[in-house]
């Protein structure tokens, strides 16, 4: 099970939630603005909750959220090696030797114990995604059959003596479903409202508001903005169907509510059907209802373009620490603190090594026969285009190996060189020559690390014909290899 997902519904979760908080802001200062512009707000949280990527803007909201976000995407990011050496930072964990027998990694927490959190988060998370949506498919399902027996009034419109609410239901053919209670001149104002759910999409809308509250089912804010959408959605249509009117209905329509209101609230509504819900509100909101001055509708016009580039957008710091080849002025973003990956070697300010990626072809007393190639991750934008790759087929598992000539390379091994491979099957876990492991995700596949050659040799014999499927790091300099790192790839 893949816990990145898990990692990336947080990092979006936790976005969510300032560009919520952002909305109830400029909700507060719309209280006197038409409803459809609160309603218009918010599409910036369901666009921010259900993608993961967006535009950038000189100013965003989530400049002044504090590190973890900005952290979180500056680590995604770094810098290539000036001749097109490969940068692994995204693929290679972090692994500091501590002593003879272990190799752990250089934070303090176990990864071992992250993984089985990661884990068991997800489990938790898919849970509670399967949980809400049958919560919300059964009454569906048990309303579908209600339905059955209904009678049309028109072609659009239909009436049933087993429901006690007016509703829109379907997605590719939305019908509305009046109770057969209603008098002629009742079901001219419901009628109006449901048609404007319908015309306006609205039925699209509370669909994907229930995909983002299904999500992130663990955020209290999304619960928040997921009623308050509903509501605004709800009394935007009541504004509308006195505009259209024209004439003063207040009074009749407030009493059409008011009869409607079945009593019966409930959070998770079925996504395809519209309740009449927050009846005492909307009622109060109707009555108090008037035409709005051109002033207003200038003033929620502002607010509105301002709240969507204000939080629909990621800062444009974050355009400036991605990789040099994605920059438009092409200018280096400046480092202020040393990283800490041991395949990296800095020196005045800039990496001046990488580990070269290769193919092991055969191996000698003192040599390592190897095969170069290009390893192209997401990042790798400018070579994906020089290369004519097509991003959703070529690099569906998130990288790309590109060998085009096939040329091989002799690069010298010696005492000192640090052999790091894979024990698939723990074979070499009772080897005296063996200095450590390393438990590796996703299957707890042994990272194991030696200097003897020899045990390296023994470890390219469990291939079939001695040649590795999969390519190694390598780390060279002046010919001789430093270290040999292979890497676990789906």
């Amino acid at each position: 099970m893949d816990a990145t997902l898990l990692q990336a519904v947080l990092k979006m979760s936790f976005t969510g939630s300032i560009v919520i908080l952002t909305v109830l802001i400029a909700r507060a200062i719309l209280f006197k603005a038409p409803k459809i512009f609160s309603y218009m707000l918010w599409s910036v949280v369901l666009f921010r909750l259900l993608c993961p990527v967006s535009f950038f803007t000189h100013i965003s909201v989530l400049q002044f959220t504090g590190t973890p976000y900005k952290i979180a995407e500056k680590n995604i990011n770094t810098k290539k090696h000036p001749q097109n050496t490969i940068n692994i930072q995204k693929t290679v964990p972090q692994i500091k030797i501590t002593n003879k027998n272990n190799i752990m990694p250089e934070n303090t927490v176990p990864e071992t114990a992250i993984n089985i959190f990661l884990y068991c988060g997800t489990i938790i998370w898919l849970t509670g995604i399967i949980v809400i949506t049958l919560h919300n498919a059964v009454p569906l399902f048990c309303l579908r059959r209600r339905l059955l027996a209904a009678v049309p009034l028109n072609r659009q419109v239909f009436l049933s003596d087993y429901i006690t609410s007016p509703f829109v239901y379907g997605i590719l053919h939305p019908r509305i479903y009046l109770p057969s209670s209603l008098s002629a001149s009742e079901q001219e104002y419901i009628i109006l409202h449901e048609q404007i759910h319908i015309r306006r999409k609205d039925y699209i809308i509370k669909l994907l508001a229930f995909a983002a509250l299904a999500i992130h089912w663990f955020n209290p804010l999304v619960w928040l903005a997921f009623h308050l959408s509903e509501k605004d959605m709800e009394m935007s249509c009541d504004e509308a169907v006195m505009k259209k009117t024209g004439g003063d209905i207040r009074a009749e329509y407030s009493i059409s509510l008011l009869k409607l209101a079945s009593g019966r609230k409930n959070l998770i509504k079925t996504f395809a059907a519209f309740g009449e819900n927050e009846t005492g509100s909307r009622i109060r909101h109707i009555i108090k209802y008037k035409k709005p001055t051109i002033a207003i509708t200038i003033m929620a016009i502002i607010v509105l373009i301002a709240t969507f580039v204000f939080a629909g957008g990621n800062p444009l710091q974050e355009k400036q620490n991605a990789p040099a080849d994605k920059i438009v002025n092409n200018k280096e973003p400046e480092e202020t603190t040393k990283p800490e990956e041991w395949w990296q070697t800095w020196e005045d300010g800039n990496y001046i090594h990488t580990m070269d990626c290769a193919f092991v072809r055969g191996m000698t007393e003192n040599t390592l026969i190897t095969d170069p190639l290009e390893y192209i991750s997401y990042d790798d934008t400018k070579r994906i285009k020089e290369l004519g790759l097509d991003m959703e087929y070529d690099l569906l598992p998130g990288y790309y190996f590109n060998n085009p000539d096939k040329t091989t390379a002799a690069w010298k091994i010696d005492e000192n060189t640090e052999f790091m491979f894979l024990d698939w099957e723990d074979k070499f876990k009772n080897d005296k020559n063996i200095i450590g492991t390393y438990s590796q995700h996703p299957y707890n596949v042994k990272l194991t690390y030696t200097k003897d050659k020899e045990v390296f040799r023994k470890y390219l014999a469990t291939y079939k014909n001695s040649q590795p499927e999969m390519p190694f790091f390598f780390e060279v300099k002046n010919g001789v290899i430093k270290r040999i790192m292979e890497k676990y790839f789906i």
